[in-house]
């Protein structure tokens, strides 16, 4: 199954990266991909996004359904961009994991892709596995930043 997979350590604790994550009337003030965020913050709830390409500027809109919401644990939402099971499917997690010492986070962002376009979709949409990267990349450093000088 293609996947696109980050990770780095955040300097503060679980529970505030999670309250960050969850805190989405914000998302415009510190994330640089995510632009917009909103919905139903439960499993199984329905979320409306708007992404932006770091890379290319394009904006896209996804309504993904939550499978998981597990508080200062795991976030984990599916995408179908087609609409269509089989097609194309994102699964997208967010896992926070405390540190040893409880004063950071271990955080994994990835994104799992299934689906019969799931190894063409490089060529089809002419939008590389490596964009997606990029864009964790600059999410994971906008919410670094942000856990390291918390809103007020």
């Amino acid at each position: 199954m293609p996947s696109v997979y980050t990770s780095l350590r955040l300097p503060a604790p679980p529970q505030q990266i999670w309250d960050i994550l969850t805190d989405f009337e914000h998302y415009s003030e510190w994330n640089p991909v995510i632009q917009s965020i909103s919905g139903e913050q439960c499993t199984n709830g329905r979320l409306h996004l708007q992404m932006k390409n770091p890379r290319t500027s394009k904006v896209r809109k996804s309504d993904p359904i939550i499978k998981n919401w597990s508080p200062v644990c795991h976030l984990h939402w599916r995408a179908r961009p087609f609409d269509l099971p089989g097609l194309f499917t994102e699964y997208h997690h967010f896992i926070l994991q405390p540190s040893a010492d409880g004063m950071s986070t271990d955080f994994e962002h990835f994104e799992l892709f299934s689906g019969i376009f799931a190894y063409l979709i490089k060529y089809i949409r002419k939008i590389t596995y490596s964009d997606r990267e990029d864009a964790f990349n600059a999410m994971n450093d906008a919410l670094k930043k942000r856990a390291g000088h918390p809103r007020k």
